[in-house]
């Protein structure tokens, strides 16, 4: 492997891992994992955001719901320095501006407050009309201070329940906001209770590139703000995109991605030469600490002219070329740029047995856990909760397997307890239909989605009152943060729970 790590401040960093180091002359199709990694985004460093809080203020957020949402949104401006700006926008059958984005010096800060007390319960639940009032703020060109948007901008929407007037069909909705929605603008989505459409926050998250979060409990929707908050306060790369390319005369050829790999887009080659195989990976931005991981696969040919004195060389043989290009925001550079090749050894003997890549094989643990949650969701939503399950506990098989072979490496892995922990939960909660439509649904689809997109959503859960809850789901990958979760989340976090009463 070979890397070149850009000499920037704050770089993404690139590594590229094959399962195993050596492989035989046979044509065989090999396992390779691609990983960006972020630095640490310090407090001093991070850029000003915008921020847009589209609010539901129906019949049915009456009462505690209500309030507080609006003192999660008073915990945010207190969070946010005087460089940022915060828009409000609230919804019932009438859709309001409630304050265009303002910067949150003492006197936006005030404004906000006054805001707040005008925004009581209504009727009916407009959240396209809401939605779309939010996305217009935000990706509006000029600010009301008459400076230009923030690098960072965000619309985070909040229901209780499904849409009841405007556009209410939830596929007539996604088209409307895919057609709405600018390349630059995130959209973070927030369901309280078990009365909201799950399936469709999590497609609208999707499309904005942001997370659902499932608000089980009333007061949990200061947590799943500050997780939120968090992230986008910890910022430091954009429009991050992966170039794979086979290299030139190594004879190997990238299999198609799958289809859960989302923007992504491959660049054909020319019918008569399948030697050079080039495709593109759209990786959204990243927050400090966060990692992305490609899991692909390549096919080695046959090797058939080579002479019996080079199948018993251990050369090293570059095959794939990886380019990760991005904006550097802690930097400032709009273009960034860093490489790295995988390089393999295709001998004639191979040492047995070797021992796989850990990365690789916890990569592999990864999609095996989304996709039978794809599976099992939509198995459960036709009415076939066993079917769900079946898979879910095929995965857990598979997993268990697989964790039993790390052990005996002499390691352990955290993220494969995590997966393991997750699939568990996900099972249970589709014991029964009433189990499922209280909340197995919405956590199926919140974690699967915080699988697929590496970035912690699942936080209500994960700080529980519930001893079994908390036992089950306080992890992570270093062992003392939810799956996920950056320093700055945890620390949000953790002011999220003393402002609100919560105890470990």
């Amino acid at each position: 492997m070979d890397f070149n790590w850009e000499q920037v401040e704050n770089a993404l960093k690139l590594s590229v891992k094959s399962e195993y180091t050596h492989y035989g002359h046979d044509a065989e199709t090999i396992q390779v994992n691609v990983r960006v990694q972020a630095p640490e985004c310090p407090d001093e460093a991070r850029k000003p955001v915008d921020l847009v809080v589209v609010l539901d203020r129906s019949g049915s957020m009456a009462g505690s719901k209500l309030e507080l949402c609006k003192s999660t949104v008073e915990f945010l401006v207190r969070e946010l320095a005087p460089h940022d700006r915060l828009g409000l926008v609230s919804y019932d059958t009438h859709v309001r501006l409630d304050l265009p984005l303002t910067r949150m010096d003492a006197a936006g800060k005030r404004a906000v407050t006054q805001a707040l007390r005008n925004i009581n319960a209504g009727s009916a639940t407009n959240l396209s009309g809401g939605l779309l009032a939010g996305l217009n703020e935000i990706q509006s060109s000029k600010r009301a201070d008459g400076e230009p948007p923030h690098p960072v901008q965000s619309v985070l929407l909040l229901t209780d329940g499904l849409a009841n007037h405007g556009v209410t069909n939830p596929d007539a909705l996604v088209k409307l906001v895919k057609g709405a929605l600018a390349p630059s603008i995130s959209l973070f989505t927030f369901g309280y209770g078990s009365g909201h459409h799950a399936d469709l926050l999590r497609q609208l998250s999707d499309l904005g590139r942001g997370m659902y979060y499932f608000v089980q409990h009333v007061d949990g929707v200061s947590l799943a703000f500050a997780d939120c908050l968090g992230g986008l306060l910890s910022v430091v790369a954009q429009n991050i995109v992966l170039t794979l390319e086979t290299t030139a005369g190594s004879g190997v050829t990238l299999n198609p991605l799958p289809d859960t790999y989302k923007r992504v887009k491959t660049v054909p080659t020319a019918p008569s030469s399948m030697e050079h195989q080039r495709q593109q990976i759209d990786l959204g931005d990243l927050y400090g600490e966060e990692q992305r991981d490609v899991l692909l696969q390549v096919h080695l040919p046959k090797m058939t002219d080579r002479t019996e004195k080079d199948m018993d060389t251990d050369t090293a043989t570059p095959i794939v070329r990886c380019t990760v290009t991005y904006s550097n925001i802690l930097a400032a550079k709009a273009f960034c740029q860093t490489e790295g090749t995988l390089e393999i050894i295709r001998a004639g003997t191979l040492k047995s047995p070797q021992i796989p890549d850990k990365d690789v094989v916890e990569q592999k643990m990864r999609f095996l856990t989304t996709e039978a949650m794809a599976a099992a969701h939509q198995q459960a939503e036709s009415g076939h909760l066993a079917a769900g399950q079946a898979s879910l506990q095929t995965a857990l098989d598979s997993i268990t397997h697989k964790m039993e072979g790390i052990k005996k490496g002499g390691l352990d892995s955290a993220s494969g307890e995590t997966f393991l922990a997750d699939l568990r939960e996900c099972h249970a909660n589709l014991a029964s239909t009433r189990m499922y439509r209280a909340k197995g649904q919405q956590r199926l689809v919140g974690h699967r989605q915080c699988h697929m997109n590496q970035r912690s959503n699942n936080i209500e859960m994960s700080w529980s009152n519930d001893d079994d809850t908390r036992a089950a789901c306080k992890r992570s990958v270093g062992g003392t943060r939810p799956s996920y979760q950056n320093k700055k989340k945890d620390s949000m976090m953790a002011k999220a729970r003393r402002s609100s009463g919560y105890h470990e």
